[in-house]
């Protein structure tokens, strides 16, 4: 009795470096190298933005000289 077995191929891809990531990234193309391959990422939006801000004015008012409780 004899199977069959699918043969092993993997497709040969290039692995990028952070120059190759600053190439693209010169030429408009957005992402993050994960083990060598680009993954692309959209950018932050207008609601992000929004909750950012508010984040960093509340931590801000937070660490202010005079809130320590040192």
């Amino acid at each position: 009795m004899t199977t069959a077995t699918k043969p092993k191929t993997k497709l040969a891809r290039k692995l990028l470096t952070a120059d190759d990531l600053l190439r693209l990234d010169a030429q408009g193309v957005r992402g993050e190298l994960i083990r060598g391959a680009l993954i692309k990422t959209m950018p932050a939006g207008h609601r992000h933005g929004k909750i950012v801000m508010k984040l960093a004015i509340c931590l801000g008012n937070f660490v202010q000289p005079g809130n320590s409780e040192r």
